[in-house]
């Protein structure tokens, strides 16, 4: 006898032994080939075969290295398929074939580790009435999908169940994981300044990051920026993010406002100049002319001026050629608007209505006159 196990415990009239009941006369056990379980069936001795424990008995290599024909993988060809570390080898023969497929997974970034809790199998040929429920053991995976967390695409390979005689021999086909970037949100904060004044510090508020990240984690932070400058006007200008970039994050960026306001500068106060009285000066007038007696008078008012000057209070005509006609004449000039006439020779009854107003401090202009000279 040879490429068998035994796991119970045997019992015959005779010769009763851990391997088989009895040896018959002529019969021959291949002892590396053959094996019983110690533990499960609590005999340590046997007449062939060789004991192992539960643990060994359940081990691909203690069969494939004394020359079974045994597989661990699903879909073979072999005699026997032992699933490892969970079966007895079992003839291959008595299980029904059965592909187990990873559903594919689309996730978006959580930061958290992708486990075997989120994901699952299907079957494509299961006896009448039976499902994944029906199977021994529970689902495992492997491949770079293990564990992944950053956005990307990984392969899900599925492994962990088993069944036993009478069950499945059991294949899988790997999935794939795609994790796809969430959504930040970068929003400008809105801010204010006064017209003249530097633009403030600008800042960012964030919603969307997940589990513990913060801007800190980001490839490349977004920048605030706005077109407002040291000298813009009181208004409201837009404050716009841009330039961010991550491997886990698409951003959305919503804008801000800078509100420039106009503050009025303090009133300026007037400077009053007292006028200053000043000595009498003289005044030319063409010998053509004579000047009558001024028919209004204003009071003299304060004039306000930078730098000071001075206003005469009385000036005195006289003619530069009194061989021509002209003759003396003294006067009142004020600092506010007077009326004064003037009476050509030529004719006598004509008069003309003119004002008398200070310009400059050397000049006085009689509109409607001839000019004077201070």
């Amino acid at each position: 006898m040879e490429r068998s196990y035994a796991v119970g415990d045997l019992s015959a009239s005779v010769n009763g032994q851990g391997l088989i009941g009895q040896t018959i006369s002529g019969g021959t056990v291949d002892n590396a080939t053959t094996f019983w379980d110690t533990e499960t069936s609590g005999i340590t001795t046997s007449d062939g075969g060789t004991g192992k424990t539960t643990a060994e008995m359940m081990t691909a290599t203690t069969f494939s290295g004394a020359g079974w024909d045994i597989a661990t993988a699903g879909g073979s060809s072999s005699v026997w398929r032992i699933y490892d570390g969970d079966t007895y080898p079992l003839l291959r023969n008595f299980l029904t074939a059965l592909t187990l497929t990873a559903d594919d997974v689309t996730k978006t970034y959580d930061s958290n580790a992708f486990t075997a809790g989120a994901a699952s199998v299907s079957g494509n040929n299961f006896k009448a009435g039976e499902s994944v429920a029906n199977l021994s053991g529970s689902l495992a995976i492997g491949g770079s999908a293990a564990g992944a967390v950053n956005v990307g695409s990984y392969t899900i390979t599925p492994s962990g169940y088993y069944s036993g005689q009478q069950g499945y021999d059991i294949s899988y086909t790997d999935g794939t994981l795609t994790v796809n970037k969430a959504t930040l949100t970068a929003t400008a904060d809105d801010a204010s300044k006064s017209y003249g004044d530097p633009n403030p510090a600008l800042t960012i508020s964030y919603s969307g990051f997940v589990g513990s990240d913060d801007e800190s984690d980001l490839d490349t932070a977004p920048t605030a920026s706005t077109l407002a400058e040291l000298s813009s006007t009181a208004g409201s200008y837009a404050i716009t993010v841009a330039g961010g970039s991550d491997n886990n994050y698409s951003f959305a960026y919503v804008d801000g406002a800078l509100t420039v306001t106009y503050v009025p500068s303090p009133a300026s106060t007037p400077i009053t100049v007292e006028p200053v009285p000043s000595q009498p000066k003289v005044i030319i007038i063409e010998p053509s002319d004579s000047i009558s007696q001024q028919t209004s008078e204003p009071a003299a008012q304060p004039v306000s001026a930078s730098p000071a000057f001075k206003i005469p209070s009385t000036v005195e005509r006289n003619s530069q050629d009194p061989a021509a006609g002209g003759q003396a004449f003294t006067g009142s000039l004020h600092s506010r608007e007077g009326r004064t006439s003037r009476t050509s020779p030529a004719s006598p009854s004509k008069q003309r209505q003119g004002s008398l107003i200070s310009i400059h401090p050397a000049l006085v202009k009689l509109f409607g006159l001839q000019d004077f000279v201070l």
